[in-house]
């Protein structure tokens, strides 16, 4: 036999229990997880069964990220706490936001100068008053003086953004 012949043989052999749990154990470990699933998916002399499996992993892995980036863009995701995974998607989609030339408006948090708390999103303004709606679809018109300094703030630049 020669060495294609050797070499297409080891790969229509079985992966081993011994060998899935090393593959698993691989898996485990961060970045090296990545790079073995690559080269598993990629590499020539790798079991068929394996690349198989690898290029499955790559393949569902990337339609969940998709799926995750394409809810946290709607804002499906507004107001869970995610920890640092949270943290790098909204620096993501921030710097996605800062290319767009229209700003967008998001459902936020506003606060009243006694303290009271809303949900909601910016519809409009009219004059000295915003109009903003919650989540329920329940519409407010509020004056801007009734909001804390930093919304007060926001609303005043969202207004002139919006204006340009």
């Amino acid at each position: 036999m020669d060495q294609k012949q050797i070499i297409y043989s080891n790969r229509n052999t079985d992966v081993s229990t011994l060998e899935w749990l090393f593959i698993h154990f691989i898996l485990l470990v961060p970045i090296v997880n990545f790079m073995a699933l690559l080269y598993w998916s990629f590499s020539s002399k790798t079991k068929v069964s394996k690349q198989t499996y690898a290029r499955s992993l790559i393949f569902a892995t990337a339609l969940v990220a998709m799926g995750l980036l394409v809810f946290y863009r709607i804002g499906a995701f507004e107001g869970v706490q995610a920890g640092w995974i949270g943290d790098v998607l909204s620096q993501a989609a921030s710097k996605l936001e800062e290319s767009d030339s229209k700003p967008r408006i998001r459902y936020r948090e506003f606060t009243d100068t006694s303290g009271r708390k809303i949900r909601a999103k910016v519809v409009k303004f009219a004059g000295s008053a915003v109009i903003i709606e919650r989540r329920d679809g329940e519409i407010f018109e509020l004056d801007i003086n009734r909001f804390s300094d930093e919304d007060r703030a926001y609303l005043i630049e969202l207004r002139s953004e919006l204006n340009q």
